[in-house]
């Protein structure tokens, strides 16, 4: 199913775990991106960002922002795959294989210290590789790549906000020796237990990005407008796409 410039297989989150592992094992090398509205609006309105996520090469859909016209479009019903959820699905997977290590950048050192043991706290089987802040200058750039590259890490979970982690992983994606590489937002925050995940009432009501704006009103008051700028977008591409068949 495509949209926008995004295809979406609508398997759930593990058969979508299985297939990211299958492929891997296969050799093949997985740029993930979990779309959202805010992925999509930064798509269309900035050339860089969109330049870096045209080398994406594996994308599920995050939100209702993306589920909603994918299901008015396409006439089915499309399993929501958040960042978070899928870092632990990886992860449980990878806690079970021999030879699949994951390392963790982004966000803040104290952050990310948490979030890793907390990783390691669910499951105990799983082969973490390293960390590493997200706040290093240009001139170390290249000591990280040597880093994550010696670390022997197979998946890597970027977590420097939109859209700067995407460009990152543009920069930075061929000299990386990973076999999956997944921008994850502030998943670190909410793994790490710095922030907590929406009630079901703001999930139920589609106002997660309610929640995390009344959690973080300084950092998040900005994209509000985004959000509402992307559904004038969304809505053209349905009336545009709407009579395509359900079995695309």
């Amino acid at each position: 199913m495509k949209y926008f410039d995004f295809n979406f297989s609508g398997k759930n989150i593990d058969e979508t775990t299985i297939d990211m592992m299958e492929k891997i094992k296969n050799g093949e090398k997985l740029y993930v991106l979990t779309v959202n509205s805010l992925i999509v609006y930064e798509y269309k309105k900035m050339e860089a960002y969109r330049n870096a996520v045209k080398k994406t090469n594996y994308h599920v859909p995050d939100g209702v922002g993306v589920l909603k016209p994918l299901k008015w479009i396409y006439k089915k019903q499309v399993p929501r795959i958040t960042g978070v959820d899928l870092i632990y699905k990886i992860c449980e997977y990878s806690s079970k294989e021999k030879d699949m290590p994951v390392f963790l950048l982004g966000t803040r050192e104290e952050i990310i210290a948490e979030a890793t043991n907390k990783l390691n706290n669910e499951y105990p089987d799983l082969k973490i590789a390293g960390y590493n802040n997200g706040f290093f200058s240009e001139k170390e750039n290249d000591s990280i790549i040597e880093k994550i590259n010696r670390s022997g890490a197979r998946i890597l979970f970027v977590g420097m906000g939109i859209p700067k982690q995407d460009l990152w992983i543009s920069d930075n994606f061929q000299k990386l020796n990973i076999n999956l590489v997944m921008g994850v937002g502030g998943s670190f925050d909410v793994i790490s237990q710095r922030l907590k995940r929406a009630p079901d009432f703001y999930i139920n009501h589609n106002l997660e990005w309610l929640y995390r704006t009344l959690q973080e009103p300084k950092k998040r008051i900005k994209v509000v407008p985004k959000i509402f700028s992307y559904s004038f977008l969304a809505l053209k591409y349905v009336f545009k796409n709407k009579n395509k068949q359900g079995d695309e």
